[in-house]
């Protein structure tokens, strides 16, 4: 449960005290019954002192969490600002790596008008969601933004050798210069 879900659960605990020690007093109870609701509900306000704490330990968690992930997105936004994307194999070898080949594949196959631009649109997407994923997966491992950045570039450098990728820059590299050509 997040921190809002247990602050909603002591808040309904919290009624449910008020709700049984409001019975306790109006109804016309014997004594054992009255005494077994004010019972219940001081269990009940036991529970609900312990499920605040743990709402607002839960909530204390969650923004360090967000701080955390906040700050390694800025860092792994700078670390991958470094990254080469100048040759058509660059952007085809990141986009694979950000597992867009079907995108790149069906984009390619549909004869775009500007294959340029459309690759480029490819790699702006890549390039926007790296830093946040990459991001979250060091907040999740607990690594280094850094660690993850690096072996994610060692990742692209071996995208970047294999065969669907030379073939699929090929093609890229293909279209990009019939569509300059003049016709």
């Amino acid at each position: 449960m997040n921190a809002n879900d247990l602050k909603k659960l002591a808040t309904q605990v919290r009624r449910t005290d008020t709700v049984l020690r409001q019975l306790a007093r109006q109804l016309d109870l014997n004594d054992q019954d009255r005494v077994a609701l004010l019972q219940a509900a001081d269990v009940l306000t036991g529970n609900a002192k312990q499920v605040a704490r743990k709402a607002k330990s839960a909530k204390i968690e969650e923004q360090t969490r967000e701080r955390a992930l906040a700050l390694a997105v800025e860092e792994a936004r700078r670390l991958g600002q470094v990254w080469p994307v100048e040759t058509t194999l660059d952007k085809v070898a990141l986009c694979l790596g950000n597992l867009m080949e079907s995108n790149l594949r069906q984009d390619i196959e549909s004869q775009p008008r500007d294959p340029l631009r459309s690759l480029d649109y490819w790699v702006e997407l890549a390039m926007s969601e790296l830093p946040s994923s990459a991001a979250w997966k060091a907040v999740q491992t607990n690594q280094p933004v850094a660690s993850v950045m690096e072996h994610a570039t060692e990742r692209l450098h071996q995208v970047r050798v294999q065969p669907k990728a030379i073939d699929l820059a090929r093609r890229w590299d293909v279209a990009i210069r019939e569509s300059v050509l003049p016709k």
